[in-house]
């Protein structure tokens, strides 16, 4: 895959963020909602990203939208053999 040197900061701090995501229980799986903003501090720190920074609250929403279709597909039809 490859990443833009201005959006490589993004994307290492979405890695560093892999685990740090709100979901709630659904019927059937979990259901990310986002990201743990409160946690993005320190990783950001650690990946010199510059919160502050214009333009990278709008890159971390694009990376968390993207990761958020990926973490929740749609839901499969039909049932599902046991």
């Amino acid at each position: 895959m490859d990443v833009w040197p201005d959006v490589w900061p993004i994307v290492q701090l979405m890695d560093a963020m892999r685990t740090r995501w709100d979901a709630v229980a659904g019927p059937s799986r979990l259901i990310y909602t986002g990201l743990k903003y409160t946690d993005l501090d320190r990783p950001a720190r650690a990946c010199g990203v510059d919160l502050d920074a214009p333009g990278v609250w709008g890159l971390i929403r694009v990376a968390e939208a993207v990761a958020l279709k990926q973490l929740n597909p749609p839901p499969t039809k039909g049932r599902h053999k046991r």
